[in-house]
């Protein structure tokens, strides 16, 4: 009885700390973890397919992501001055090209109508601080899509490990009770048991009791 008290003060306390190391790295950030190439290849790639696992897809908002964009498509053509982006002195106006690097970079609009703008408008300080902080915001859009991107992989991890724990406490548990079941003795012993045993010799030498007395005859 009382290793059996022992394993399951044992089982219990191992599941309380498999839940405290699930939950940490389920709530695992960039900003607080940085995730090894090892950890990515052994819990993402190679454990799910053992343990028949299908990771759920997690859709970015489109809105946003072609937002971010404009992040990575760089400053516009005329941040490159020497100036360090500040408006360049006025200049003769270049011929009209056949389309122009802000148009081809250009991912929210298509309109041929873009160019003359940007040509009319591109030396106003306005415009370029409205663009500054566009880019700041495509910029921490973007950042944040990645964030979100490694703390689903840290979230990917942590079901992975919940699943194998999961196996191997329940087999654990399916080992350790087949064994405390079949250690017990009355499996293997072949002997009658004691209360029979005691209850065939107690009535064996038992004293017969005496018959009941008859009834005394009535008045007739």
């Amino acid at each position: 009885m009382s290793n059996n008290s022992h394993i399951c003060t044992y089982v219990t306390s191992c599941s309380i700390c498999v839940t405290v190391v699930v939950l940490n790295v389920h709530f695992r950030s960039p900003q607080t973890h940085t995730m090894a190439p090892w950890v990515r290849r052994v819990f993402i790639h190679v454990l799910p397919r053992l343990l028949v696992m299908r990771r759920p897809h997690y859709r970015l908002d489109p809105h946003r992501s072609r937002f971010a964009g404009l992040a990575a498509a760089g400053p516009p053509p005329w941040e490159g001055s020497p100036g360090g982006g500040a408006p360049p002195a006025p200049a003769p106006p270049p011929p009209p090209p056949a389309a122009c690097a802000a148009c081809r970079a250009c991912r929210l609009h298509d309109a041929p109508a873009l160019c003359d703008a940007l040509r009319r408008w591109h030396r106003c300080p306005e415009l370029h601080k409205a663009i500054d902080g566009i880019n700041y915001i495509a910029d921490q859009t973007r950042k944040e899509e990645e964030s979100t991107r490694v703390k689903e992989d840290w979230k990917y991890v942590a079901m992975v490990l919940d699943r194998l724990f999961l196996w191997i406490f329940t087999l654990a548990v399916v080992v350790g009770s087949a064994g405390i079941i079949l250690q017990a003795p009355t499996l293997y012993d072949e002997r009658a048991p004691i209360d029979v045993r005691l209850s065939e010799i107690a009535y064996a030498t038992a004293k017969p009791r005496p018959p009941p007395p008859p009834p005394p005859p009535g008045p007739h």
